[in-house]
């Protein structure tokens, strides 16, 4: 036993010292003013080929990961700022409500608190990566849910610490969920939401900024609010490097947290992160009616990224997006699952649904396959 212990032992030391030489060597990489995509892979593949002939069992290699201050991820963005109490500074997020009496032009919630209903359910929407409350999907998802049914819709506006240069506003996430998180818990101490009733709905960067929000709340309460749904959320520099499920959204930071993926491994996360995770057209590019991006067309690159919003604000009003349980796109394709549960997707998703389910989507509105 001391033997076995022993070798465990030098083979810990063994890689970490072969990681850290690693990421020294990833450091000088990184040294450039800019970075590419296709860079940062070669780096990381550098990387696992130091310890890749390591065999260590369990989580070992998952424990020294996070043990060994380093990552590539750090490297690239540098140090990240303090959210101890730096969160109770930040007076640059604003916050808009829409409501039945205000479903076209919603109005900022800092003198309008008391335009929220306590009694109602609460839908907090947060958006990406230098977008702003300006964006059509806002104001076509507080439509959709105040088309049948009376709800607290706060639109969140993070922009100005969403902007470019990405690493910023990913350095960003977790004081403004952190942030954010603060807010909605004054609200609801003060009377004005649920915050047992709430739902948040982000997309892309804004998943990781509502999933530090979760956290925060969890915290500060000993609870976990209602539901997160993420809507792709950011792939880059959130899945690739690795990292920790403290370091962005995951499961466990509300009661469900569902997760639909439509640009896997480009802009959007390829893995399972949530209890729940839809995977529409096998969940990457190129989704249906989308095109090949071409250099010129930003919005091209980003279709099928903003299909994830498109499609959930269609299930609002809609049971139609049917989804099944299965392994894997390919066997969904050979019809391995058709004897699998079926499950609804978006809105209507059903709170005990645990695991990957799959759906097909058309082109165009309607996007739901009848």
């Amino acid at each position: 036993m001391a033997n076995e212990i022993e070798i465990k032992k030098k083979s810990r030391k063994a890689l970490r010292t072969s990681f850290t030489k690693a990421a020294n060597e990833l450091e000088a990489l990184f040294s450039v003013d800019k970075l590419d995509r296709e860079s940062i892979e070669v780096a990381w593949e550098l990387l696992l080929s130091k310890y890749d002939d390591l065999k260590i069992v369990d989580n070992e290699i998952y424990e020294l990961l996070l043990e060994v201050k380093c990552q590539i991820r750090e490297l690239i963005l540098g140090e990240f700022p303090q959210t101890d109490s730096f969160y109770k500074n930040i007076t640059d997020i604003n916050y808009y409500l829409y409501t039945r009496d205000y479903i076209d032009e919603p109005i900022n919630l800092a003198n309008n608190v008391d335009k929220l209903n306590k009694k109602l359910e609460t839908k907090v929407i947060i958006h990406g990566y230098t977008e702003t409350p300006n964006v059509q999907w806002y104001k076509d998802m507080a439509r959709a849910y105040l088309t049948n049914k009376r709800a607290n819709v706060i639109a969140v506006d993070w922009s100005k610490r969403a902007k470019s240069p990405y690493t910023n506003a990913i350095k960003e996430s977790n004081p403004v969920g952190t942030a954010i998180g603060y807010y909605l818990l004054k609200l609801n101490n003060g009377g004005k939401i649920n915050l047992w009733k709430t739902h948040v709905i982000s997309h892309s960067l804004g998943c990781h900024v509502a999933g530090f929000l979760g956290k925060f709340i969890y915290r500060e309460t000993g609870r976990k609010i209602k539901r997160i749904t993420g809507l792709d959320p950011a792939g880059p520099l959130f899945e690739f490097p690795f990292i920790g499920v403290n370091d962005r959204l995951s499961k466990g930071d509300s009661d469900f947290v569902d997760i639909l993926h439509t640009d896997s491994g480009v802009l959007g996360f390829r893995s399972s992160i949530g209890d729940a995770d839809y995977f529409a057209n096998g969940g990457f590019a190129v989704q249906p009616g989308c095109k090949l991006p071409s250099i010129d067309n930003l919005h091209e690159y980003v279709c099928s990224h903003q299909r994830s919003h498109q499609y959930f604000i269609e299930s609002i009003n809609s049971e139609k997006f049917i989804a099944k349980s299965c392994s894997s796109w390919s066997s969904y394709l050979l019809g391995f699952c058709k004897i699998n549960a079926n499950v609804l997707f978006g809105e209507n998703a059903p709170p005990s649904a645990t695991g990957k389910f799959y759906f097909r989507t058309n082109p165009a509105p309607p996007y739901a396959v009848s």
